[in-house]
């Protein structure tokens, strides 16, 4: 069905029309009395054909609207008119309608001028179409075809001339192998080859298509820009995989370090282990103090020597674990200005009973040369 758009201000012309449209057959879209709302109005519905006023009212009269509706969606228009003056006509003429239909007007002359408007219409979309499908048709056309005998000869001196601005005695050695796979395989072949002058340089592909009778036609075309742009890509490419291969050489080494740095790691936490094992294990009582005089740790001689657990004297400061001989900061004051002391303690076990150590303190310092730890070791005189 045809959707077809009022655009009359005269109200009464605006009904006749109205009822002729649903009369024929057609789809009445709206009506519209100015051309801007003509405007709107086909932004928002399907508008086959246009039936419009030439003087409206408004900011735009008629020929305008139709202008700019022709540049916006080149919908067909049937301009009405009570006869206007010749250069009015000269205007309309200048928006390219459909037709004119003339007041008053009758359903004859309606439907006559919609049918042609429609047919025209539909007409000059096919051509359009058509024509499209030539330009298509042309750009992809090769830019060079001549024929050419199975030695690679061209066949008329119109072929000669093409090939000669083609292709050189050099090129024609170098696609001879490829006229030849054409034809015993007979099936096009195809090769890339460039032309250097003084400033710049062109590619082309010639297809060697064979032909009845010995006969095969070559097309050539010049793929000069996607080449240079296959060249650019590949450049491309070739910076991109440097740089991952840059980048892996970086993760190897990186890798390497950090294996040497696990396998250092493991060496010294192997090694600490082991400290840990020889000190827990050791026969002799072995106490460490921080600097401050804070316990830090007891071995297991000592907790079997003394009867205290671990969480009984780790935490508590030198003086405070028990020690009837050396109250407050004594040894503290001892090892203060000296690396080491060496001597003989009374100590009082958990149950009461009074044992002797002989003992050897020391001081453990850092790189620095700064006392960090104090060790306290002896074994139990009997």
């Amino acid at each position: 069905m045809v959707n077809i758009l009022v655009v009359e201000d005269d109200k009464a012309s605006a009904i006749i029309l109205e009822k002729l449209i649903q009369k024929l057959g057609y789809r009445l879209v709206a009506i519209a009395e100015k051309g801007e709302e003509a405007l709107n109005i086909i932004k928002e519905k399907p508008t086959d054909l246009i039936l419009m006023d030439i003087a409206l009212p408004g900011s735009i009269d008629g020929i305008e609207t139709a202008k700019k509706i022709k540049k916006a969606k080149n919908i067909p228009i049937i301009y009405i008119t009570a006869g206007e003056d010749q250069a009015t006509f000269e205007r309309a003429k200048e928006s390219m309608p459909m037709d004119y239909i003339v007041k008053p007007f009758n359903s004859d002359s309606l439907r006559r001028s919609v049918e042609m408007a429609i047919y025209k219409a539909s007409m000059e979309k096919k051509i359009r179409t058509s024509e499209l499908k030539k330009i298509k048709i042309l750009e992809a056309l090769p830019d060079i075809i001549f024929e050419i005998h199975r030695d690679g000869n061209p066949i008329s001196e119109d072929d000669k001339k093409i090939a000669s601005s083609l292709w050189n005695e050099d090129l024609l050695k170098e696609a001879h192998p490829h006229i030849q796979q054409a034809f015993s395989s007979k099936k096009m072949t195809a090769f890339q080859w460039n032309k250097t002058s003084e400033d710049n340089i062109q590619y082309f592909e010639s297809r060697i298509v064979p032909l009845e009778s010995d006969k095969a036609l070559v097309i050539t075309r010049d793929i000069t820009d996607s080449k240079i742009h296959e060249l650019q890509l590949n450049d491309e490419k070739n910076k991109l995989e440097g740089l991952i291969e840059e980048r892996t050489r970086e993760l190897k080494n990186l890798n390497k370090s950090l294996i040497y740095e696990i396998d250092k790691r493991a060496m010294i936490q192997e090694e600490i282990k082991l400290f840990v094992d020889v000190v827990e294990q050791s026969p002799r009582c072995v106490a460490i103090f921080e600097k401050n005089g804070i316990l830090k740790y007891i071995n297991k001689a000592f907790t079997d020597l003394t009867g205290y657990t671990k969480a009984d004297l780790t935490g508590l400061f030198i003086a405070k674990v028990p020690n009837p001989v050396l109250t407050d900061d004594s040894i503290l004051k001892e090892l203060r200005g000296v690396k080491s002391w060496s001597g003989e303690i009374c100590n009082r076990k958990k149950n009461g009973e009074i044992y002797y150590l002989s003992i050897n303190i020391s001081k453990i310092k850092n790189e620095n040369g700064k006392t960090t730890y104090i060790v306290v070791s002896g074994e139990e005189k009997r």
